[in-house]
This record gives C-alpha cells, sequence and structure tokens, in this order.
C-alpha cells in the first residue's frame, strides 16, 4: 500500500465535515452534540439509525454502560506494561498451557 499523507479532522461538538479520502471519495463524519447522553442506550441505538440514514458516520462518545464491569477486571489482564513483566510471567511453562488448554476442550 502506497504511503498517504495523514487525514485530519476537526469537529465542533454537534457538527458535521466532510472529509475527501485519497481516493478522492469522501465521508461525512458529524460528532455528537454536548447533550448527547452516552448512557441511554435506545437513545444511542435511534441516533446511530438517524445518522446512518443521513449518510454520516457518528463520533465521539457515543455509547458508555456505567454500570458494566471495567474491561482490565474483566478480562484479568496485568495492571503494567508487559514489556515490564519478567520472562516468567510471560512464559510461565509448558504445565501452565497445558492446564490453560484443557479449560477450553
Amino acid at each position: 500500500m502506497p504511503h498517504k499523507s495523514e487525514i485530519t479532522a476537526r469537529l465542533p461538538e454537534g457538527e458535521a465535515t466532510r472529509v475527501t479520502l485519497h481516493d478522492g471519495s469522501s465521508v461525512v463524519f458529524r460528532k455528537v452534540s454536548k447533550d448527547f447522553d452516552p448512557t441511554d442506550r435506545s437513545t444511542v441505538l435511534a441516533h446511530l439509525i438517524e445518522r446512518q440514514g443521513a449518510g454520516e458516520i457518528p463520533v465521539g462518545l457515543l455509547y458508555m454502560n456505567e454500570e458494566g464491569v471495567e474491561m482490565h477486571e474483566a478480562t484479568k489482564t496485568v495492571d503494567r506494561p508487559l514489556v515490564d513483566l519478567p520472562y516468567s510471567e510471560l512464559c510461565p511453562g509448558s504445565a501452565a498451557l497445558e492446564a490453560l488448554q484443557k479449560r477450553y476442550v
């Protein structure tokens, strides 16, 4: 793929802008307004359908489930960068791998 320059756009809240892509086609992005409520699932879905019908791509914080589990808690990820973990923690050995695989068989 040939190298192309980065395409950027700044959108004020609630406003739409047409962005021309490298191939000459364009897309319309619309930033959600300041009073948009990302916690009301049915309103968010209606907004997405409405924007799709207008040929626009909504951007910004579109949905947030305040009662959901935080991603790192749900996936039990470590609290530090993997590059900082010792090899023994990153690769606990074949016995640990076999035990893990048995959980999925």
